[in-house]
């Protein structure tokens, strides 16, 4: 599909499909890649949003590709592969899209209620999902998932796709979150099922590394389940963020809207913390804050007898509503998104203290900011200093992220990368392995340059945030989501 990219509006190429797949040793270098980085950067997104004569109507709804960023002696190697998954599969065997997060499914109502009712009450679906949103590691695992529980194992070599990565345990659910959090001391992946059925209840879970049996942690029973992207954990807690989005599920079954439409914004209900102790799964406190939405967590830690939760907080859930792509392609106007605001929510958890009805928070920075980066091997559920993102630049009315944010929580400063028409993802910060300090590394992150119509992997110096080089593609690649570094 052919779209216009306009002066002014040339992040419009981000929203276009990239068909090609490529294997390439070696790709142009500008300046300098760290010889140091040994590494492969992953990242997933969607990536193809016309099949046949039908195309998908939300962007967060394109079929997955991944892509593979692999550093030797500083060159940079590239690879991409769409993920074949049931969804890629049927949908190029038989020219039709199967509907999504934002997409109506092209089928008889009749077939869409026995669709949703399967994975509703039998609490699956085995057919897998267009995993498109992440990319984690499951011990020497490499799978990339979505929100519905069913992640797709690939190879990390090749970028094969090998099939359903299956649990082997009794858990089940509908909705999980594409963000686990990697325990460092215990080893382990933290994560959450959402379970659907006449008691809606969040099943917070541990798996060990290079395990696939589950063990449940603890249960949270809600009256309507809420849409949560993420969450957060410290040392010795784990804190979902229920926002006031929710769903009844029999709307899923009996509704003929796509799978988001269906949730409902109810800020009377505030924003709810529930805090889970990790040893015992009880909910030690449930703090509530006024209303507000989010996609991302950005840390979490201790302090004595409180807990601080850093968030890229939104006033309302409007923005997934903004994310179709007739209006996201639109070469007629200016379509602007809200922008994210780094907050971080303070609680208070020592005995003897109740649960406040209106948390207090502190904005860290004044810049619009998201898809939040952190050393995380030394500082993830820990105190830190340093938080990376995107951001947004408040003089240009433009859809998606046009600089990358270092931002000094201490000193609260902020340093800003950015280039004309250039449009950075997710920053992903790899460390030195001779680190001195917390921002001894590198920044990694995949950005269109509209001028060019072409993206590159940008590399910043972590610590002075200024650019030392960068890895030149033969294509432009759509706005993708997020990924990780592993080391070769």
């Amino acid at each position: 599909m052919t779209v216009e990219v306009l002066p002014g509006n040339r992040y419009r190429l981000g929203f276009t499909s990239l068909n090609s797949e490529v294997t390439l040793d070696q790709l142009p270098i500008e300046g300098q890649i760290p010889g140091w980085l040994k590494g492969s950067l992953y990242r997933n997104g969607p990536a193809k949003f016309e099949v046949g004569h039908e195309k998908y109507s939300h962007y967060f709804d394109g079929l997955a590709m991944l892509h593979r960023y692999s550093f030797e002696a500083g060159q940079v190697a590239y690879r991409n592969r769409f993920l074949r998954t049931p969804v890629y599969q049927k949908a190029v065997s038989t020219g039709k899209i199967n509907g999504g997060f934002g997409t109506n499914q092209n089928a008889f109502l009749l077939l869409r209620v026995l669709n949703m009712a399967q994975m509703v009450l039998t609490q699956s679906y085995n057919e897998g999902y267009n995993t498109n949103v992440s990319i984690a590691r499951f011990g020497e695992n490499f799978v990339a998932l979505t929100e519905p529980p069913t992640p797709t194992a690939f190879d990390p070599q090749t970028l094969k796709t090998l099939g359903l990565f299956d649990f082997k345990d009794e858990l089940r659910g509908q909705l999980s979150t594409p963000h686990p959090h990697y325990d460092y001391q215990n080893r382990q992946q933290i994560n959450y099922l959402t379970r659907f059925g006449r008691t809606n209840a969040y099943q917070v879970y541990r798996l060990a590394e290079g395990s696939r049996r589950r063990r449940l942690i603890g249960t949270i029973p809600v009256r309507e389940a809420a849409y949560m992207h993420s969450f957060a954990t410290t040392e010795n807690y784990i804190i979902l963020t229920e926002y006031p989005f929710v769903l009844n599920p029999l709307d899923l079954v009996l509704s003929s809207k796509p799978y988001i439409e269906n949730y409902r914004w109810k800020p009377q209900n505030g924003t709810k913390f529930y805090v889970m102790s990790k040893k015992t799964g009880r909910v030690e406190k449930i703090f509530q804050s006024a209303a507000f939405f989010g996609f991302h967590h950005v840390n979490a830690y201790e302090q004595g007898n409180d807990i601080f939760v850093d968030v890229a907080a939104l006033p309302d859930a409007a923005s997934i509503g903004q994310g179709y792509l007739a209006d996201l392609r639109a070469a007629n106007k200016e379509y602007t998104l809200p922008r994210g605001q780094f907050r971080r929510y303070h609680m208070v958890i020592r005995a003897g203290v109740k649960s406040r009805s209106s948390l207090d928070y502190e904005v860290m920075s004044e810049e619009g900011y998201d898809m939040p980066a952190l050393n995380l091997a030394q500082n993830s559920a820990r105190d830190y200093r340093y938080a990376y993102g995107v951001g947004y630049n408040r003089h240009l009315l433009e859809t998606p992220s046009n600089q990358l944010l270092k931002i000094d929580l201490k000193n609260r400063t902020t340093k800003i990368w950015a280039g004309p028409s250039c449009y950075p993802g997710e920053p992903i910060f790899v460390a030195n392995p001779e680190a001195k300090s917390e921002d001894d590394g590198v920044i990694l992150s995949v950005a269109l340059d509209g001028l060019r119509e072409k993206s590159f992997l940008l590399v910043l110096d972590a610590s002075s945030f200024e650019e030392i080089g960068r890895a030149n593609l033969p294509h432009h690649v759509p706005f993708d989501f997020h990924g990780l570094y592993a080391e070769k």
